[in-house]
């Protein structure tokens, strides 16, 4: 009788308690590893890959230029562990099959979101503003768009390593005299090994 009555109160201690031991450890406060305020420069370099030209209509077209090197400057204000502001100074060379070069310069100030997975660390982010372009005797300044997302692993609180993966999305309209049949957009891929300092 006595080990029945030990028995039942084991189980009913059991019911009571097992919940509060979970609900404690779920209760635990996630690691931060980023705080409001905090900063980040990034250094990017790789490869440039010219996609497809599109009209405003939705046709497409090749664009004729061979694959490329790129090149990026970042600089990341945390506003938390999650969420980051930041502006990007980028560069891009490619050329035509006739030796002409296409140069591009975007300036963008982009927002993003981290999800943590530690030790990776995957930031998604969009940045927008404006793309310089040379070609040729032709120079012009066009609206970009960069959707982007960057794997990282954190090596320690200093120091991240990883591949930045963006698209530019360049919108070029006509201007001045120009057709409103030569307005289109340009769509690129670059992937860029990443070296990330955070401060």
């Amino acid at each position: 009788m006595r080990f029945r009555l030990i028995a039942v109160l084991a189980v009913l201690l059991g019911l009571v308690g097992g919940p509060a031991l979970f609900a404690q450890e779920s209760d635990a406060a996630p690691v931060e590893f980023y705080t409001m305020g905090q900063q980040s420069l990034q250094l990017s370099a790789g490869l440039f890959i010219p996609l497809f030209f599109q009209s405003f209509g939705g046709g497409g077209s090749p664009t004729n230029l061979t694959a490329g090197g790129a090149g990026a400057l970042h600089w990341n204000v945390h506003l938390g562990n999650n969420f980051l502001v930041g502006l990007e100074l980028s560069g891009s060379i490619s050329r035509s099959p006739l030796e002409n070069y296409l140069l591009m310069l975007p300036i963008t100030i982009k927002g993003g979101y981290i999800f943590h997975i530690f030790p990776v660390e995957i930031p998604v982010s969009l940045g927008i503003g404006v793309n310089l372009i040379k070609y040729q005797t032709q120079s012009h300044a066009d609206l970009i768009l960069k959707p982007a997302v960057s794997p990282m692993w954190r090596y320690n609180s200093s120091w991240s390593f990883g591949l930045n993966i963006e698209w530019w999305w360049d919108f070029q309209f006509a201007t001045g005299d120009q057709d409103s049949s030569q307005a289109r957009m340009g769509h690129f891929l670059t992937l860029m090994p990443t070296v990330q300092y955070n401060f």
